[in-house]
């Protein structure tokens, strides 16, 4: 019975884990077949779609970004710019340096390596770009009489100009910048006498402008020394632009539904961030968002009557601010027989632009009259900081010159206090007063020793 009972076992068991194995093998395969689909779906990435269109004023062009499934790319603009990296942004944009066609292209590729590309092209006309202009040269003297060694500041408002080229008269280096930030403050020095031509050439790769001014450098009145305080300076440059913006939305007439939900950017400047959005209402009255912040407006303020829940915020990278809302039919519309409910509303974005500032070592100079019974006296202008600086650390060193001949030389950046001066075999005394930001004051005398009083 016992070796019956375990033959009739054994016989059980295989068939039990031959049922089993059927059994599992059935559920792999079913697994497998659902969940092969499903797999695709949440690991395998979707393949990218690049996708953009352009929007463009003068020089500067806007690419929307309409791309999907993609994780890295890069923007190539066509005019050998650096390539951009792709980022969350939906706006980018960028300024060309003249008109012409432009092959602009974006890559985008996934993280399993699917690529794709849109090539678009860009084709900025001269007749939507406004030629460059000079408005005003300015310069003036900042050492009194301008006498040799003389420097002056020159000022210039500039506008439409990619890049300013300067050719300052005092040798045959040209100078080019392509910062222009409307007034551009400049400083030369004219070590000696004479007529100096300062040219001013703006373009922007289409046309061009270009201005001069004369300057005149005297001799040195006899019986003086030119003071010269070498001036450096650096700082935080704040570029404040505001920029107009309208908004536009209109329900679409494919849309079968009587409620469409929109939502619009408006982009910075490129480099620029956000700091206020300025709205405008039909009442004459306005509304100001700040970073941050939502800004709820009132659709019949703005005249949109068809709108409601419109709302405004400033992206947290402060390079766009959005406009939600939505556009609702009402029954006339919704039967065909009356206009899409649509809205336009302008406003004014407020933004700011933060750089490194440094200029090139500035050389403040006036003269200075050798003493004779009595001490003599100067005032020296210091270079003015440019009203969009903060945060200016400026060193200075100063020096006395006679002709090509420095007779003296202060050292490090302090102001010199009872410094004595070997001249001619005259040994002299100079001190230097800061009187404010703007000016010091500089003394100079015989040099009397100081005598110790004999013991009776």
């Amino acid at each position: 019975m016992g070796e019956t009972k375990a033959e009739g076992g054994s016989k059980l068991g295989g068939w039990i884990k031959a049922l089993l194995g059927t059994l599992a093998g059935l559920l792999s395969g079913a697994v497998m077949m659902y969940a092969s689909p499903l797999i695709d779906r949440v690991i395998k990435p979707a393949k990218p779609v690049a996708n953009f269109a352009w929007d463009s004023e003068g020089l500067a062009v806007n690419f929307h970004n309409r791309s999907s499934g993609g994780s890295r790319g890069w923007w190539d603009f066509g005019d050998g710019s650096a390539l951009e990296p792709v980022t969350k942004q939906e706006i980018i944009s960028h300024t060309y340096a003249s008109p012409g066609e432009f092959s602009a292209k974006l890559s985008l590729q996934n993280i399993i390596g699917d690529e794709s590309e849109r090539t678009v092209t860009v084709k900025i006309d001269t007749v939507n770009v406004k030629p460059p202009a000079i408005d005003s040269i300015d310069v003036t003297p900042i050492s009194p009489g301008a006498f040799a060694p003389a420097t002056f500041r020159v000022c210039c408002k500039v506008k439409n100009a990619q890049l300013c080229i300067w050719d300052l008269g005092d040798s045959d280096t040209l100078e080019i910048t392509d910062d222009i930030a409307g007034c551009e403050d400049k400083f030369v020095t004219f070590s000696k006498p004479g007529g100096y031509v300062i040219k001013l050439v703006a373009t922007n790769g289409a046309a061009h402008s270009e201005r001069s001014e004369v300057v005149n450098v005297n001799e040195p009145p006899p019986g003086t020394l030119a003071a010269v305080l070498t001036v450096n300076d650096h700082a935080t440059r704040v570029e404040t632009s505001n920029q107009s913006f309208t908004y536009e939305a209109t329900f679409p007439s494919s849309l079968k539904d009587t409620l469409y939900r929109f939502e619009k950017l408006a982009p910075a400047k490129m480099g620029y961030e956000l700091t206020e959005v300025r709205v405008a209402t039909g009442s004459g009255h306005g509304a100001r968002l700040i970073p941050g912040a939502l800004l709820p407006l009132d659709a019949n303020a703005l005249g949109a009557t068809g709108a409601r829940n419109l709302q405004l915020q400033i992206a947290s990278d402060r390079h766009s601010v959005k406009l939600t809302g939505e556009l609702v039919k009402d029954s006339a519309a919704a039967k065909g027989k009356g206009p899409m409910p649509s809205l336009v509303f302008p406003v004014v974005l407020v933004q700011q632009r933060k750089s490194a500032a440094t200029r090139p070592p500035v050389a403040a100079t006036t003269t200075l009259p050798l003493p004779g019974s009595t001490p003599t006296s100067a005032i020296l202008t210091l270079p003015t900081i440019s009203a969009d600086w903060v945060d200016t650390k400026r060193t200075a060193t100063l020096a006395l010159v006679d002709g090509d001949n420095t007779i003296w030389q202060g050292r490090g950046t302090q102001l010199p206090h009872n410094a004595v001066i070997t001249y001619h075999g005259r040994q002299l005394q100079l001190n230097v007063t800061q009187l404010g930001a703007g000016q010091v004051k500089l003394d100079l005398a015989e040099f009397k020793a100081a005598t110790t009083p004999t013991a009776n």
